[in-house]
Parts: C-alpha cells; sequence; structure tokens
C-alpha cells in the first residue's frame, strides 16, 4: 500500500475546501437539500456546536416564520414501527404525539424516539422508528 504523503493530503484539503466552498455558495436551500440527501433525518447535527452559516440563516429564519425543518414540522408526521429482524412495518402511527400519549412514554423516553427518528441511534424499544412519509421542508416561506 502506498503511503499518501503530507503534500499530497494538503492538496486533498485544498481541493475538498474549494468544492465546499463552491456548495456554500449556493445558497441555504442548496446546502439543506444536499445535507438531507446525505445525512438524511440527522442533517442538523451535522452543524451543531459549530459557528456554520446555516445556524445563523435557521435562526434568523425561525424567528420569522417557524421551524426551518425540525420538531413543529416532525411532530406531524407519521411514523413506521418495524421490527428489526424482518424489517417489516408492524405498526404505523399517526404521529410521535400519538406514540407518546399510547406508549405513556415520558419525555425523556419521547426525546429519545425523536433521536431514533432523526438518525442519531438505530433503535428504541427493540424496534426500528422511521418517518413514514418525507421531511416537510419549509424554506423562506415555500413548501
Amino acid at each position: 500500500m502506498k503511503k499518501i504523503t503530507e503534500e499530497q493530503i494538503e492538496e486533498i484539503k485544498r481541493i475538498n475546501r474549494e468544492k465546499l466552498d463552491y456548495i456554500l455558495a449556493q445558497g441555504p436551500e442548496y446546502v439543506i437539500e444536499l445535507a438531507i440527501k446525505y445525512y438524511g433525518e440527522g442533517w442538523m447535527q451535522v452543524f451543531e456546536g459549530e459557528e456554520h452559516y446555516l445556524q445563523t440563516e435557521r435562526m434568523r429564519y425561525n424567528a420569522k416564520n417557524g421551524a426551518l425543518v425540525g420538531a413543529k414540522t416532525n411532530r406531524n408526521r407519521r411514523v413506521n414501527q418495524i421490527n428489526k429482524t424482518t424489517k417489516e412495518v408492524i405498526r404505523e402511527w399517526e404521529n410521535v404525539n400519538v406514540i407518546t400519549s399510547e406508549l405513556g412514554l415520558k419525555k425523556t423516553q419521547e426525546q429519545t424516539l425523536i433521536g431514533v427518528l432523526r438518525g442519531r441511534m438505530d433503535s428504541y424499544m427493540g424496534y426500528e422508528w422511521k418517518f413514514a412519509d418525507e421531511p416537510k421542508i419549509i424554506i423562506y416561506g415555500e413548501e
């Protein structure tokens, strides 16, 4: 196996920075579209804890119009409860609130379930949980 030199590593980093700069220059809508495509429901955690311009854009939008992509839109989405072994849908739930109510989940348990739905964990209570529909994405007043 051939070892990569420091110069090659720096060149790769430079090329990646240029590509990332191009993507970021396309605006938040394009970046969000890519983030959802490659990171799935948990896309926003990619930017957590960093001074990323999307955080500023999201906060600015949320202050004016409500959630860009988040709890307000996700709470109304249908949820599939899936058998981990067979991958069969056991039950389709109307939304997270119905699951919480019918199963008597406490707030921390509900947050764990939401974490699974957002892709932070693989399963909860012995099942996989996935949104049954596509995310509702609200960007600058459009749906």
